[in-house]
């Protein structure tokens, strides 16, 4: 990304939803290398019809990730996204989840996900969340200490099915999500 690129943030729409399966597709190939099977993450290039369906789908029903951010590139290349919403986990007190933050490998490193954090953070409190949890893989260092530079706090952990293989999840939450919305 050059130094003069300006990364924009917005909220999703329904027309977004083939670039968001294509970053989605990118950067789970990429973040998930060396953790997945190789061969499950080469193939998921196949899947980018009915992975358009799906976020379409989700894109589609406010209620169900009320804060969807996408970011995009100032010729409207979408190069990252987060999505969050209600959480569902019953032994857990925080009222919101984030589910999704993804943002391609070449535009790693350079702020936009704190700033996905933050809108997603502040969009959550508008709508009368308080508090955040987010499930990560155990695996994967790099964005575990990104939501600890964050501020998150290590609080669960367990198991998640993939591809017939058991992977380790940690969460990470944050007591008040005023703490992530940057000023």
């Amino acid at each position: 990304m050059s130094p003069d690129q300006k990364i924009t943030l917005r909220l999703a729409r329904p027309e977004d939803a083939g670039s968001i399966a294509l970053v989605h597709i990118r950067t789970w190939q990429t973040a998930y290398a060396g953790i997945f099977p190789p061969d499950k993450l080469a193939i998921l290039d196949q899947d980018m019809e009915t992975s358009t369906e799906r976020w379409h789908a989700n894109l589609t029903d406010p209620d169900r990730l009320p804060a969807f951010f996408v970011a995009e590139t100032a010729d409207g290349q979408i190069i990252g996204f987060a999505a969050a919403g209600q959480q569902h986990h019953e032994e857990y007190p925080q009222d919101a989840e984030l589910f999704l933050i993804y943002i391609l490998p070449e535009y790693q490193g350079k702020g936009i996900g704190q700033r996905l954090m933050s809108a997603s953070a502040e969009r959550l409190i508008q709508l009368g969340f308080t508090s955040l949890i987010l499930w990560v893989l155990e695996d994967n260092p790099d964005s575990r200490r990104f939501y600890e530079r964050l501020g998150g706090r290590l609080a669960g952990r367990q198991s998640y099915l993939r591809w017939e293989h058991e992977y380790q999840i940690v969460a990470y939450v944050w007591d008040d999500l005023t703490d992530l919305v940057q000023s």
